[in-house]
């Protein structure tokens, strides 16, 4: 019988020791990742199949105390999984306020995109995390970022799912009310399509235009009319 060779030995080892060190950032286990530190201190380079890192786990799972082990090891936060996302992407979209502050205070780039051209105020707009999406405007997340897919803004991402607490602390940051989306669509069009008269309201009440048309030359007020929103195209006239 042929015995393993010395290398797939090694492999086999190596594969073994990522995946303890993996599954112990995603257990919050800070004592085992501590010692695999100590014996591994590259691991905080370490990537899965995904892409991701050891601070991608703690972050999404968020495991505050392995987060502050590996950014005192030097875990780069730049760092980019097979989505383009950092480890401050994933912290914003699962709504781990601490986590955002912790990264941010460490260097991680607020306004990092994806491969989609999101940036994690996009999924903290979309998910409706407020307190997160408050912390990342406090440092200086940009809010008139399109994305590369359908071009949205965190804006309209925030009015497509009725988060009227977000879409209020966008438009007291001076998102801009008219951006477009790739179809020539405006915050006010989202909003009217899904029947959202206060948010509708709001909008115009903070200089929405009514009257904007997108690229087929439909205006909010058709928009509502057409999703038979009767009050909303009321409002809208």
């Amino acid at each position: 019988m042929q015995r393993p060779s010395h290398t797939s030995m090694a492999v086999a080892d190596q594969l073994a020791i990522q995946t303890a060190l993996f599954t112990a950032a995603s257990m919050g286990d800070v004592i085992q990742l501590t010692a695999g530190l100590s014996a591994h201190p590259d691991c905080i380079r370490w990537q899965d199949v995904d892409g991701d890192t050891l601070l991608h786990i703690a972050s999404v799972e968020g495991h505050a105390a392995v987060v502050t082990v590996l950014l005192a090891a030097q875990a780069p936060t730049e760092v980019s999984n097979a989505q383009g996302e950092t480890p401050l992407h994933l912290a914003a979209y699962a709504g781990h306020c601490t986590l955002v502050t912790h990264l941010l205070t460490a260097g991680a780039v607020v306004n990092a995109r994806d491969i989609r051209g999101g940036t994690p105020l996009h999924w903290a707009a979309l998910v409706g995390h407020t307190a997160v999406v408050a912390c990342l405007l406090a440092h200086g997340a940009l809010t008139d970022i399109h994305l590369t897919t359908q071009g949205e803004t965190p804006l309209q991402m925030a009015v497509s799912e009725g988060h009227d607490q977000i879409v209020r602390l966008l438009v007291d940051a001076q998102t801009d009310l008219h951006a477009r989306d790739k179809r020539g669509r405006t915050a006010l069009h989202y909003a009217a399509q899904r029947g959202q008269q206060s948010t509708v309201t709001f909008l115009m009440a903070s200089g929405a235009q009514r009257t904007a048309r997108d690229r087929l030359g439909v205006t909010p007020v058709q928009y509502a009319v057409l999703a038979g929103h009767r009050g909303v195209a009321q409002a809208l006239r």
